[in-house]
């Protein structure tokens, strides 16, 4: 009776555990048929507590995004914006679009309007502008931003 015991609750723990890794890791995201997802990776060192993303076409802003936790913990694994036609106003072709990403490392910036940033109320540190492309509804595009926040991030394409 005893070794069945042991081994209802070896068995249990395997479940258990298997149950557990199988919701583990980052999980692959997909876009919709009318959605843009620029997907970003943070590696940098340190805490990242907010990310904003500007964007626009032809060098004319056109909007911006930021990624926060309501309770303003720091941020970790990748961060996704989400662009729909709504986003570009009626003529935008959406051709020579960029965007340029800024990392806040400061708590208080979680709870703040992106314009409070902007103005320099919080600390952020700005990446380099995109390459320009053409982004098509339905697809992901994922970037990495590696750096520091105190010298200086850098915004690449992933391979």
């Amino acid at each position: 009776m005893k070794n069945i015991k042991n081994r209802m609750r070896k068995a249990s723990a395997l479940l258990l555990a298997a149950a557990v890794l199988a919701g583990c890791g980052p999980r692959e995201i997909t876009a919709g048929e009318d959605e843009i997802i620029i997907r970003i990776t943070p590696d940098v060192s340190g805490p990242v507590y907010r990310a904003y993303m500007i964007y626009g076409t032809d060098g004319d802003f056109l909007g911006g995004q930021s990624v926060c936790h309501a309770d303003g913990s720091s941020l970790s694994g990748p961060l996704s914006f989400t662009l729909t036609e709504m986003e570009f106003p009626e003529g935008c072709t959406r051709e020579n679009f960029s965007f340029q990403i800024m990392l806040s490392d400061d708590p208080e910036a979680a709870g703040s309007d992106l314009e409070d940033d902007v103005s320099g109320t919080y600390m952020s540190v700005y990446s380099n502008l995109s390459d320009a492309f053409t982004p098509q509804y339905g697809t992901v595009y994922k970037y990495t931003v590696t750096g520091d926040l105190k010298d200086g991030i850098v915004l690449s394409p992933e391979q």
